[in-house]
């Protein structure tokens, strides 16, 4: 709700637009292909690490517990679409883009993908180092992709994909 809001309070306060805010939907089909092949690569890495873990601490994970834990499919995966959208939309339309504009010199874009994902990554905290230094990299993804596509849509899917996929394979306890 409070993501609703603020977008409501941009778009009529500000002079920002909606292209400005990433909310474009120009190239459709590129933006979920791009996403969706990174999201693979994304679940591919996510499966890997579970793999490479169970071989160096087989007690990291339940033992009898499936590689990917189906079950744990439900309202709340689907549900977190629209979490991960509201992050998006702060982290790259209103932290990324804005910092890009107040950032000086040839690297503004650069430097705005790393203090955006500094700071995503620190508002995940709560979960822990671990968590929250996975989210750095995520959001470093995320950022150069978004500065690619200059479109949310693609980073919302894949930060949902990412997300789901982290909650089957165990690596997220939420």
């Amino acid at each position: 709700v409070l993501g609703i809001l603020m977008l409501a309070f941009i778009l009529r306060h500000t002079s920002l637009t909606w292209k400005d805010l990433g909310i474009t939907t120009s190239e459709p089909a590129k933006t979920v292909r791009t996403a969706l092949i990174v999201a693979a690569c994304s679940f591919v890495f996510l499966c890997g690490l579970k793999a490479v873990s169970r071989l160096i601490d087989p007690g990291s994970f339940e033992p009898q517990a499936p590689f990917i834990d189906i079950k744990r499919f439900g309202l709340r995966q689907i549900l977190y679409v629209l979490t991960a959208g509201i992050q998006e939309f702060l982290a790259r339309s209103v932290m990324q883009g804005n910092l890009k504009r107040i950032i000086a010199g040839e690297r503004s874009g650069l430097l705005a993908i790393l203090l955006s994902s500094l700071i995503f990554a620190a508002l995940h905290i709560h979960y822990g180092f671990v968590f929250m230094v996975g989210s750095a990299i995520l959001g470093g993804l995320e950022g150069i992709l978004y500065e690619k596509q200059q479109n949310i849509f693609g980073v919302w899917i894949v930060h949902w994909v990412f997300g789901v996929s982290g909650t089957l394979l165990c690596l997220i306890d939420h």
